[in-house]
Formats: C-alpha cells, structure tokens, sequence
C-alpha cells in the first residue's frame, strides 16, 4: 500500500461527498423554495418584488459539507504523518499539518505539529501557509481548516440561498401603463427586495403580478445554531 493511500482515499471521498452534495442542492432548487411579494414605492415610482424563503435548505446540506472538509483536513493531517516517517521521526499526537492565518502563531505552535520532519519539508509547508496570503481567511488552506472546525466543535454548518442569474415576468399590470425598467438586485433569500420595477403612467392603485426564475447558489451563512430563515 502506498504510504499515502490515506490521504489519496479521503481526498477521493471528498470529491465522491460534493457530487452527493450537488445532487442533494439540485433537488432542492427544483423544489422552487422561495415566494415573492411586491410592494409600490411612491417615491421612486417603482414596484419593488421580495423574496422570502419558503423552505429552509435541508440540514443534509451542512452535514455534507462538514463532510467534505473533514475529509480535506485528515488527508493534510495524513500527509503530515507520512512527512515525519519519512525523516525517521516517531509521530505523536500534535503531528498535523500546519494551517496558521497569524505568523505568529505559526512561529509558536508549529514546531510541535512538525517535529521530526525534515527541514526541507518543514521550509514548504511555511511557505504554504495561510498567513503569507493578503487575505489569509480566504486561502486555499485556511477555508476548509476553518469551516472543518466550525463543524467538529460547534454547530452544522448553516446553509443559506442567493440567486447568481434571475428572469423576471410580468403576468399583469394593475393601474399601470408602462413599464420603464427591471433592476435586479442581488441578495440572500431572506425577505429582502429582490428587484425594482419602474413604472410611469400610473393611477392610484399601481399593482403588477410578477413571477421569477432564479438560478440559487448556497451561501454559507452565520452558524449560530439554528436554520437560517
């Protein structure tokens, strides 16, 4: 066996988990979860359409992230382990790949996770290292470190919904002559105003009967938990 059979079989269910994962947010995209509501702005002559949630996304989907990323964390933590047998080094309990957003940290915590590699090796995994990135909560490595500890420790990982495309149609207009334009505006799924409509030549009572088809992406919302809604 492959001394890094390990970290090649979870990294392999990783990518098996996401295409589970992708089929589970399919079927509940197709189950259209989401209403609309419309509500006229005098002001700026405009219909405004609002998005609700009318379903919460099934908590399968957090479970199965949590999933994923444990999976990328072990095969990195397995190739750790392999890194210190290599260099003829015993691994202990803190073997495990680094992942440090803060140099400092990395500075005093590191040398136990690596003890007994080789300094070579040691020299790429700094290098690696989240830290190093403009941006370091959003590195390669630090996302699933994160996200992988959020799931182990605290709470499943809170999905929410956010249209990436949308179409609009406009079944009937109601003391309305004229349709100006359609302004989509992108938000989660959450109450919040999904699009603008401006109209002209209106009367008193301006009402339309809007539909839309949106295309969701999940976004990872607050984990605090409960289910978004």
């Amino acid at each position: 066996m492959s001394e890094l059979a390990g970290s090649h079989i979870k990294a392999a269910r990783a990518h098996s988990v996401v295409s589970e994962f992708e089929a589970e947010l399919g079927r509940f995209i197709a189950s259209t979860p989401y209403t609309l509501s419309g509500t006229f702005d005098p002001v700026a002559e405009e219909w405004v359409v609002l998005v609700r949630s009318a379903a919460d996304p099934p908590l399968l989907l957090g479970v199965l992230i949590g999933n994923v990323v444990h999976n990328l964390r072990s095969a990195l933590d397995h190739l750790a382990w392999q890194l210190a047998l290599r260099a003829g080094a015993e691994p202990s309990w803190r073997t495990q790949f680094p992942i440090f957003s803060a140099e400092a940290a990395y500075d005093q915590k590191s040398p136990q996770q690596t003890a007994g590699m080789a300094a070579e090796d040691v020299a790429r995994l700094r290098a690696l290292q989240p830290c190093h990135d403009a941006e370091p909560a959003v590195q390669p490595l630090a996302v699933p470190a994160s996200l992988s500890n959020i799931d182990k420790h605290r709470v499943l990982h809170a999905v929410g919904m956010s249209p990436i495309t949308s179409q609009f149609t406009i079944s009937s207009l109601g003391d309305v002559n004229a349709i100006r334009y359609i302004k989509p505006i992108a938000t989660p799924i959450d109450g919040a105003e999904m699009a603008r409509i401006g109209i002209a030549d209106f009367g008193p009572s301006p009402s339309l009967e809007v539909g839309a088809r949106l295309d969701l992406n999940p976004t990872n919302a607050k984990a605090h938990g409960t289910r978004p809604r």
